[in-house]
């Protein structure tokens, strides 16, 4: 059959006293129905989330999917509408659990989905399932990757510091004098993004007195003025 709307012909339409009425090629209401078996598809489909880097997330952070259908597709239904009708709807899972779906413009081709990260979420990369179908009831098939970008790595456990070692550029690495410079070297079980600040002898290291040698692996560095107090560096 031919896609788009539905032409109806009635002819032939006589009364009893054998008068003819003129035929029918359209309704008097503008009602029509229009078939349609056309299967819609995802034209764009990203993942990000609100993280300051965009391709991890942690507990509370929010994971988006923005997605884009090539025709017109069912908005969800109010939780209470159990009709056989909005079990057709756009619909999407991250990670198994339900999301929120919005179609901020209305026009029922631009979709987001959201859903709020928590610490019972599995580590590794956020997986996701998208459902949707048009408005006449087609079904398109299920998105379960990104169409471009990058995907979202949820990160629920806090890193472990596997080692800490301090040593002195003297002689004898266990002690210091005023120009040496102290060194601490932090080993972690998984990749840092950054040391925000730290004391050595109790004074202030920060910038580019934290130095990345690794993702794992960092070095903080202090060089003594010989005020600080005599003893063990902490």
């Amino acid at each position: 059959d031919t896609q788009g709307p539905i032409s109806i012909s009635v002819t032939n339409i006589i009364d009893r006293a054998g008068n003819t009425a003129t035929n029918i090629t359209e309704t008097t209401d503008a009602s029509s129905v229009s078939f349609d078996s056309n299967i819609p598809t995802i034209t764009g489909l990203t993942i990000e989330s609100d993280n300051s880097l965009g391709a991890y997330a942690k507990p509370d952070d929010i994971v988006t999917l923005t997605f884009y259908t090539n025709e017109k597709c069912q908005t969800p239904c109010p939780d209470s509408d159990a009709s056989e009708l909005c079990q057709k709807v756009v619909s999407a899972t991250i990670l198994t659990e339900s999301t929120t779906i919005t179609n901020e413009n209305s026009d029922q081709l631009s979709w987001t989905a959201t859903k709020e990260m928590d610490a019972d979420d599995a580590d590794g990369i956020v997986t996701f399932t998208i459902d949707f179908y048009d408005l006449a009831g087609n079904q398109g098939t299920q998105a379960t990757s990104i169409i471009s970008g990058t995907n979202v790595t949820f990160d629920g456990t806090a890193p472990t510091v596997n080692s800490v070692t301090v040593a002195s550029s003297n002689a004898d690495a266990t002690y210091a004098i005023a120009g040496d410079e102290i060194s601490v070297t932090i080993v972690t079980d998984e990749a840092l993004s950054s040391i925000a600040s730290a004391t050595i002898a109790g004074q202030s290291v920060s910038g580019v007195r934290i130095s990345e040698i690794s993702s794992t692996n960092w070095k903080l560095s202090y060089s003594v003025t010989g005020s600080e107090s005599s003893g063990s560096v902490s």
